[in-house]
């Protein structure tokens, strides 16, 4: 007999859905630039516009909060997964931070706490 339960959750951290002021530039170029939507210490979430180009497998991300008035510079991230949302011309990429220095997880921790917004 099958029985329905609810979905593992994997991730070791908790995310944190981040204020609507809070962006990343991808590479050090802010035409690049894209929407955080939650975050852990362990990666981030973010939605950008399809044409702009993708974003690859390994690269750095500036997190900047205009709220906060916070940023984090060259943060090295892994992608996740990149997918098409329901809204028209519009990706979803997941990333996960990678080799970070004791300076990069203090400075991600921060921008967390000043820029969390609740719970995802």
């Amino acid at each position: 007999m099958a029985t329905t339960s609810e979905p593992v959750e994997r991730r070791k951290n908790k995310r944190f859905l981040i204020h609507e002021s809070a962006f990343v530039c991808f590479n050090r170029n802010p035409a690049m630039a894209a929407r955080i939507v939650d975050a852990s210490v362990g990666g981030l979430g973010f939605t950008y516009l399809a044409s702009k180009r993708r974003t690859g497998d390994l690269f750095t991300v500036d997190m900047l909060c205009i709220l906060c008035d916070l940023s984090q510079l060259a943060i090295p991230v892994r992608t996740i997964s990149d997918f098409e949302t329901t809204v028209e011309g519009v990706r979803r990429c997941d990333v996960q931070f990678v080799g970070l220095t004791k300076g990069q997880k203090h400075g991600v921790e921060r921008f967390i706490d000043c820029c969390a917004t609740g719970e995802a």
